[in-house]
């Protein structure tokens, strides 16, 4: 039973710092403003050779 305790705090914390990491280091959170979908010209594709 305590080790069930243990183990469910223990992947809590390890939740709680990645998220504080990702808020932290992860930028403002909005959506980019520009850029977004874009036509792909066939020249700009290169063909995958496999040998």
């Amino acid at each position: 039973m305590f080790m069930m305790f243990r183990r469910a705090v223990f992947g809590a914390a390890i939740a709680a710092m990645t998220a504080a990491i990702l808020r932290i280091f992860g930028g403002d959170g909005a959506p980019p403003q520009r850029g977004g979908w874009r036509e792909v010209d066939p020249s700009e594709l290169q063909p995958i050779k496999i040998n």
